[in-house]
């Protein structure tokens, strides 16, 4: 999540615009699943194609607005930084902001 949302907002630093509709499915929907991110934080034996493509019984791209989200709100936080300063950010300190 962490990555496609900084690669969400290098889109947005680099040609401005708006999120992608990938970015920006319903705040209801995306909410309705923070307890699974916070399971799977860890997990590297997670089904990218269920969290971002929506196979299964997630909402398409539900992981790639997390990870858009959970960086916005990061970067509310920060607002002097950009994604492109956070290349080798460790994920962990982006947990709180899930």
């Amino acid at each position: 999540m962490v990555t496609e949302g900084l690669a969400g907002h290098f889109v947005l630093e680099l040609f401005g615009g708006e999120p992608e509709p990938w970015e920006r499915i319903n705040s209801d929907i995306v909410q309705k699943y923070n307890s699974q991110f916070k399971a799977f934080w860890d997990r590297t034996d997670y089904d990218h194609n269920r969290w971002f493509f929506g196979t299964g019984d997630l909402p398409q791209w539900l992981g790639y607005t997390a990870g858009f989200n959970l960086v916005s709100r990061y970067f509310a936080t920060a607002p002097h930084l950009r994604s492109s300063m956070l290349s080798n950010v460790n994920a962990d300190e982006l947990k709180a902001f899930l």
